[in-house]
């Protein structure tokens, strides 16, 4: 039986078009006995089938969303699994807010909670299809439903979506207390979120430069995990942290050769790390075998920004501006403003190609690139750039012209 609102509706829209019962059926395809059965009340309306007659009728899709929400409940209040699964996935996915947020509303009208829980069990469960199948933001809206609306507060329902809000507002001003959040509920997930949380609060300190608290969640990811992909991404990390912070050459050697025994991934991925991590100590004897390995690899973009840094610093100008020239154009396009990490990779090669201008004095030139760099990097809030570049400028300091200077209030200003 189809509730009383939205079979009027699609009545009113039958006398709109002037049409009867066997012309709706010819246009949308539908058998006749089928929408007899339906505008008569004898037949429950699928969604499906709404679909099928909201095309026949030449509206917008959503025209009789906000009347189908009856639909979606059963007389005893719970709701109708297959229905409402099928609405509450097509309003999020489609940002058909209004009649997403109705159904929302009249599930939260609920008073009984066990029916309560039982209805929200069903929106946790679209938003995690909603997720995995690829449309993380529109779940955002169902996990804070869940969040702010079942009953027990310590259920894993509940700490899941923590952990997705989480991983969904990372790098915006909600981040910090969604960590919070997620580290308050952490015991109440399961073993793979825990994982999967200490992962990415890491990622988040790491990107923030918050060294000291990358490491401390570093420590922790290797310890939960024990083994497998995440066991070396906690090691790394705790490497790189500490690369940052002052480690020693010895022990940051030692947890990149630990994440190496994990895979051959990983044991691929140490070679260039070691590497780096030499270039960093000013270690200068490895550089044409990591030139010579990094030629050989479609993640060459990755290396040439240390590799050219490290032929400047160790003063082999030469040998760097043939690097500049046979690889420069893997440089050529600026990395979108969303994508982050290529756009620390990007300024980093641009300030080595600023450092090489200066070595073979045209300061000048390099001064102006350096600058550029280091405006870039404040606008991404990229400190340790950010941070190098002003280093060389006042290095140079006495060769500042009034462009140069020009540049730097501006800069200094913002």
């Amino acid at each position: 039986m189809v509730n009383t609102k939205l079979l009027n509706k699609i009545l009113h829209q039958l006398q709109e078009n002037n049409w009867n019962k066997t012309m709706l059926s010819q246009k949308s395809g539908l058998h006749l006995s089928e929408i007899s059965r339906i505008l008569n009340s004898k037949q429950s309306l699928s969604l499906h089938n709404l679909d099928t007659l909201t095309r026949a009728f030449e509206l917008t899709e959503d025209t009789f969303y906000p009347y189908y929400v009856m639909e979606c409940f059963l007389e005893n209040g719970f709701l109708n699994k297959r229905r409402s699964e099928q609405f509450l996935y097509r309003c999020a996915e489609k940002g058909f807010k209004e009649p997403l947020q109705q159904i929302l509303d009249s599930i939260l009208e609920e008073r009984s909670k066990p029916i309560l829980s039982k209805n929200l069990d069903l929106v946790f469960t679209v938003a995690e299809a909603l997720f995995k199948d690829g449309n993380e933001k529109q779940s955002l809206r169902l996990y804070e439903t869940i969040i702010e609306s079942m009953p027990n507060h310590n259920s894993e329902q509940v700490a899941i979506s923590y952990y997705r809000k989480f991983y969904l507002v990372i790098g915006t001003e909600e981040e910090e207390s969604a960590i919070t959040l997620v580290l308050k509920h952490l015991q109440y997930m399961p073993y793979e979120f825990q994982i999967l949380s200490y992962f990415w609060i890491v990622f988040a300190f790491y990107d923030r430069q918050q060294w000291h608290k990358a490491l401390y969640y570093a420590k922790f990811l290797e310890q939960s995990a024990r083994e497998g992909e995440y066991y070396a991404e906690g090691l790394l990390y705790q490497a790189f942290a500490l690369r940052r912070l002052g480690g020693t050459l010895e022990e940051i050697i030692e947890l990149i050769d630990r994440s190496s025994k994990v895979n051959e991934y990983y044991e691929d991925i140490a070679i260039g790390n070691r590497f780096i991590t030499y270039i960093n100590y000013e270690k200068f004897d490895c550089l044409d075998q990591y030139l010579s390995w990094a030629e050989g690899r479609n993640d060459l973009y990755i290396s040439l920004p240390h590799i050219l840094e490290g032929l400047v610093k160790s003063e082999r100008i030469e040998d760097a501006g043939l690097l500049l020239n046979r690889h420069q154009q893997i440089f050529e396009k600026v990395p979108p403003n969303n994508e982050l990490r290529k756009m620390k990779v990007y300024l980093h090669f641009r300030y080595a190609v600023g450092l090489y201008l200066c070595a073979r004095n045209q300061i000048e030139e390099g001064l102006h690139e350096l600058l550029d760099v280091a405006n870039k990097a404040h606008e991404f809030g990229y400190l340790k750039r950010f941070k190098k570049c002003i280093q060389v400028y006042w290095k140079y300091k006495y060769h500042v012209n009034d462009e140069h200077e020009l540049k730097f209030m501006h800069l200094l200003s913002s």
